[in-house]
């Protein structure tokens, strides 16, 4: 985990909102991690809205931070929502001013925003982001690589990673045409 604190530390410090070389290697790659960063950061903020406004009108106590919650565990991928469904379970079937249906709604809708937003829409935004561009299975193999690698830090970095990696081999691929890459 410190690790991945310090990788992280790292990128967040060298990125500068300057004029840069965005034809340059490391602009390339400093491009592709700020998109990263504003898609998964908006993303994360619809999912975290959505989960607020579905608490709030079914009554669930704590409703902001189940939302913040949301937000902050939506940035790490394919488990992070598993956390942000299942961490208000125990605080709502224990209260016993929830009628069932408010505790079934309270799992099951929040799912579904999860379910919709990791599977449909951030996909997409990262596909359609010209900077970013990852397929959709490309996203979710590199998640599973780098967790492989590194375990949960690696995959919180997955995709930033995969995008400068692209970047620096779509770099090679210009400099070398004749590879047919």
């Amino acid at each position: 985990m410190m690790l991945m604190l310090i990788i992280l530390a790292f990128m967040l410090g060298t990125l500068s909102f300057d004029d840069y070389n965005k034809s340059s290697l490391f602009g390339k790659s400093q491009n592709s991690v700020v998109q990263y960063i504003i898609v998964k950061t908006l993303v994360s903020l619809g999912a975290a809205i959505a989960v607020y406004l579905i608490m709030v009108v079914l009554q669930i106590p704590l409703a902001g931070m189940w939302g913040l919650l949301t937000f902050l565990l939506n940035f790490i991928p394919n488990f992070g929502f598993v956390v942000a469904v299942t961490l208000p379970m125990p605080f709502i079937i224990l209260d016993p001013s929830m009628k069932s249906h408010q505790m079934v709604l309270s799992f099951v809708l929040p799912t579904l925003v999860h379910f919709f937003i990791g599977n449909i829409i951030e996909p997409w935004f990262f596909y359609k982001n010209k900077d970013i561009q990852l397929h959709p299975l490309t996203s979710l193999l590199c998640v599973i690589v780098w967790v492989m690698i590194w375990g949960v830090p690696g995959g919180i970095l997955a995709v930033p990673l995969t995008t400068m990696l692209r970047a620096y081999l779509n770099m090679y691929r210009h400099l070398y045409p004749m590879m047919g890459m």
